[in-house]
């Protein structure tokens, strides 16, 4: 259960981050863009660190046969968040354009 609950918490705390991101560093379309402020580097770093850290914990606990029911359930979640962060972020464009 440890390894779900540190993958969701993860995605959605990298997916602000992301969102963040792009909506502060995007200008309008024809600006330059912002530079990317370190702070968010990190932000983003250490969101991605600790969701693979929750994923791993996850497939320990599904091999392992200790809760396999959140430790699959954290797997999925797992692979799902690169494109849950992706289309959040992604969403930083529409703010930044409008």
């Amino acid at each position: 259960m440890l390894g779900l609950i540190i993958v969701v918490l993860a995605t959605v705390f990298t997916s602000a981050v992301g969102l963040w991101l792009v909506a502060t560093t995007t200008g309008p379309l024809d600006g330059d863009p912002k530079p990317v402020p370190p702070l968010g580097i990190g932000l983003a770093v250490g969101g991605v660190i600790i969701g693979v850290v929750g994923f791993v914990l996850s497939i320990v606990a599904t091999a392992q046969g200790r809760g396999r029911g959140f430790g699959i359930a954290g797997i999925v979640v797992g692979v799902l968040a690169y494109p849950i962060i992706g289309v959040v972020s992604a969403g930083g464009l529409l703010y930044a354009w409008r």
